[in-house]
């Protein structure tokens, strides 16, 4: 795996504001592996780079840097952003204060 790959890897993770730690609990892994990956030092596998794109809301192929495009083109919000990345990591908290706290800027669009 390339240096970008690992500066990818980190980059993500920190804008989405996750740790190290919330990475290795949903691939499965420990904190120090994860930061081998972001480090370079090791490589990960198809399916962990398949389950580090999914909870960096990213594809593989921009983590390999094939591609500059951080994300699919799908013409989100930034709410809709934020409630897509909360629901991803599970974190159903997270979920409910960002749709109950948008509540009244929804109906005012309507």
């Amino acid at each position: 795996m390339s240096d970008k790959t690992g500066a990818r890897l980190k980059a993500r993770r920190l804008a989405l504001g996750l740790t190290q730690d919330d990475i290795a609990v949903y691939i499965g892994t420990s904190q120090k592996q994860v930061s081998r990956y972001e480090l370079g030092l090791n490589d990960p596998t198809g399916d962990v780079l398949l389950k580090m794109s999914e909870i960096l809301n990213t594809s593989v192929d921009y983590l390999l840097g094939k591609t500059d495009k951080e994300m699919a083109a799908l013409d989100l919000s930034d709410i809709e952003s934020h409630l897509v990345d909360a629901f991803r990591r599970g974190d159903v908290a997270m979920v409910i204060d960002i749709l109950s706290s948008n509540r009244g800027s929804a109906t005012a669009r309507r």
